[in-house]
């Protein structure tokens, strides 16, 4: 068993703060000795944790406040890490998946593979007439930090079947987890704690984010409506020019037409006048 300094009986009968205020007092005057230092801390060890706090205050100032570290500097000091908070950036159901490129169907085609051993296509996979489909249940969800600057995203989660899903890094076709009955599979327990608290608490997006989406949504429909009215006058205007021009055929056919028959007919005439002309001449 280990000795009791010889300071403790000192400290004994003062109330905890007056002890704790006692032992720094001794630390801070002269030039204790190694052995007289372990003495101090093994009696401070025995107080409680919030008094000796106070105690050292006095003397090296308060501490800092660890909430406000970054991380770089936790990692320097040997600290735990801030907890990670995750926010939703996105979120898209069911056959609007389809429309995010071949990232994110080729994700929906591994997450199914995942979940029954069929490797289907994406479509497939939301056709609600087949057995295994998604449809009516799928959810994607990209996650970015809260903390960090910008808006650049961490996760994508494709949540389907109910309770179940596959975590990938952003923009890839990498598993970083897997979500069986609502919980989040993997070893990170700090990105594991982040997950599941992003997917529980509702996709609320930016009050900015929506208006930018409707503004950029809404101009370019206008322009092709526009440009649909040009197209339509152009091929409008070429018809009816070309229906002028074969009017204009047809009647210069039958004007061509009129005058054959008219010359047709003056010949015809001629022949004949000469024909009476050299039956006269003959009676005569």
């Amino acid at each position: 068993m280990a000795q009791e300094p010889r300071d403790s009986a000192k400290h004994r009968k003062d109330d905890p703060a007056s002890r704790a205020k006692a032992i720094i007092a001794s630390l801070r005057e002269g030039a204790p000795t190694s052995g007289e230092v372990s003495e101090a801390f093994w009696e401070l060890d025995r107080l409680p944790l919030d008094i000796v706090r106070d105690a050292l205050a006095a003397w090296l100032g308060p501490l800092p406040d660890a909430d406000r570290l970054d991380n770089a500097t936790r990692l320097h000091h040997g600290l735990p890490l801030r907890p990670l908070r995750l926010r939703t950036l996105s979120l898209e159901c069911d056959a609007d998946v389809l429309d995010l490129g071949p990232v994110a169907e080729e994700q929906l085609r591994i997450a199914g593979a995942s979940w029954d051993g069929e490797d289907r296509a994406a479509e497939d996979r939301l056709d609600g007439e087949l057995e295994g489909s998604f449809a009516g249940t799928l959810e994607r969800r990209v996650l970015a930090d809260v903390e960090a600057y910008g808006d650049t995203p961490l996760f994508d989660v494709l949540r389907f079947a109910g309770d179940s899903g596959v975590v990938f890094a952003s923009g890839s076709t990498r598993i970083v987890a897997w979500i069986a009955y609502n919980r989040v599979e993997m070893r990170d327990r700090r990105i594991r704690i982040a997950i599941e608290a992003a997917l529980v608490a509702p996709a609320e997006l930016s009050e900015a984010e929506p208006a930018i989406e409707e503004a950029v949504a809404k101009e370019p429909v206008a322009k092709k409506v526009v440009a649909k009215k040009v197209v339509a006058k152009k091929v409008v205007a070429k018809k009816v020019v070309a229906k002028k021009v074969v009017a204009k055929k047809v009647v210069a056919k039958k004007v061509v037409a009129k005058k054959a028959v008219a010359k047709k007919a003056v010949a015809k005439k001629a022949v004949a006048k000469k024909a009476v002309a050299k039956k006269a001449a003959k009676k005569r």
